[in-house]
Parts: C-alpha cells; sequence; structure tokens
C-alpha cells in the first residue's frame, strides 16, 4: 500500500513539473514556486506591472478557468500577491492531461490579456 502511494505521489509531483514548464514558458505567466510537490503556484502579469494590476489578472485568470469548468483551480495570497494554485491531487490524472490543462490555463489567460501568443 506504502508503495502504491509513494508511486501515485511521484506520479502527480511530475505532472505538476509537466504543467509548470509548459506555463513558464508563455509571456507574462510566472511560476512562483519550487515544484517539488504536487502544487503549481502561477501568478500572471508582465513583471513590469503594479502589484494590483497583476492580481486583477490572476483573478479574472481563476475566474476564467471556473467559469468555463474543465479544471478546478484555487486562488491564495501568496507573499502579499494573489496567486492560482494548481493541486494535481486525482487519482486518474495522467501525465498526458498535463498538457491539456496547461492548454486551457493558457486559452483562459490569452483571453484575458488578448493575447494572440
Amino acid at each position: 500500500m506504502a508503495q502504491r502511494a509513494d508511486s501515485l505521489n511521484s506520479r502527480h509531483c511530475g505532472i505538476a513539473r509537466q504543467i509548470a514548464d509548459r506555463l513558464q514558458q508563455a509571456t507574462g505567466v510566472r511560476i512562483v514556486n519550487d515544484v517539488v510537490l504536487n502544487q503549481v503556484i502561477v501568478s500572471f502579469g508582465e513583471p513590469g506591472l503594479d502589484l494590483p494590476e497583476r492580481n486583477r489578472l490572476t483573478e479574472a485568470v481563476i475566474e476564467t478557468l471556473r467559469s468555463e469548468g474543465s479544471i478546478f483551480v484555487g486562488g491564495a495570497r501568496w507573499r502579499e500577491e494573489w496567486v492560482m494554485r494548481i493541486s494535481v491531487i486525482c487519482n486518474a490524472t495522467m501525465p498526458a492531461d498535463a498538457d491539456l490543462v496547461a492548454d486551457v490555463i493558457l486559452d483562459a489567460w490569452k483571453a484575458v490579456s488578448g493575447s494572440q501568443e
């Protein structure tokens, strides 16, 4: 049983890293944490933007994703900044799902930012 849990945890951590790797390639998307567990913490907006504007953009991406409904993400305050939390926890989530999740998030970011990237 412990070996199965370790395998599942390892898979979830790998999927979280895959998602983070995809997201951080996009302009205006910043991975805030070192992805060593099953959590990815994301902030949206160019580095030169002030904190209230980055917070607004991040909240808008979260709301867009919640309204769209294909994935669930949460929001949280991280060191005075509003961030999006992604937790990879579902037993059915497989490595192939990482790109699908990243695509949905990037589509929401494009819709919020008006980016054609």
